[in-house]
């Protein structure tokens, strides 16, 4: 009987594995219903809160206006751990406002937060990518992410029962959200710890190839399969 391949069999998977733990708990606990709910206790309008899904969503577009500034970075560790500890300063300063933003202001600085910290995360998920593809192997690479996948969904499951029990007992007032960023605080440092104790990966070198993003956006669309795919 062939002995079935250890998947988590090096230290570099380890910790990226357990990382994805750290940076789902981090996340799940600082968007979602208790970002909108936050909002909201501020005075937010249906409109604003609404509109919060998708200004998530668009941060993760603005990136591609750093890419070329990235490409200088030869080191992804350095570089993730920068912009891992930029994106949780910069989210956790969003449970805050209340306290040290004058009320008239708050909504407005709400938002610019929100842009700030979104974007920063969105750019962290892609050099973190960038890093751990250094240390995958291509015939366990399909069944690493889904083990990750699995953690990050059972993270996320018991964070919502947890949270949600948390925030129904606070009866939403200021302090529940606290705690809940307070959480995740804890979470970032742990996470940058566990980062910094990660080895390097080889130096990143960026192929020399003349694309733009006009060639990045027309040739997968001439690949007919990849196009019926995606249909």
């Amino acid at each position: 009987m062939k002995r079935r391949e250890k998947i988590l069999d090096t230290g570099p998977r380890i910790c990226f594995f357990v990382q994805t733990a750290f940076g789902t708990a981090f996340s799940y606990l600082t968007s979602g219903v208790f970002l909108s709910g936050h909002a909201l206790l501020m005075g937010a309008g249906d409109v604003l809160v609404s509109y919060l899904s998708v200004i998530v969503n668009i941060c993760g577009v603005l990136i591609l206006g750093f890419a070329a500034y990235l490409e200088r970075f030869q080191s992804r560790k350095r570089l993730t751990v920068i912009f891992t500890a930029l994106s949780r300063t910069a989210t956790l300063f969003i449970v805050l406002i209340p306290a040290v933003v004058p009320k008239r202001m708050q909504i407005a600085v709400f938002v610019l937060a929100v842009v700030m910290a979104f974007t920063l995360q969105a750019q962290t998920t892609v050099v973190l990518n960038q890093w751990m593809m250094g240390f995958m192997d291509e015939k366990k690479s399909g069944r690493y992410i889904s083990l990750r996948q699995t953690l990050t969904l059972g993270v996320t499951v018991l964070l919502s029962v947890a949270g949600g029990f948390w925030m129904d007992h606070m009866q939403g007032e200021y302090l529940g959200f606290a705690v809940l960023f307070g959480a995740a605080a804890v979470m970032s440092i742990c996470e940058v710890m566990l980062l910094m104790r990660t080895p390097d990966s080889a130096p990143y070198r960026p192929l020399k190839i003349n694309c733009g993003l006009g060639d990045a956006l027309k040739i997968p669309l001439k690949d007919r399969k990849f196009v019926g795919f995606v249909v």
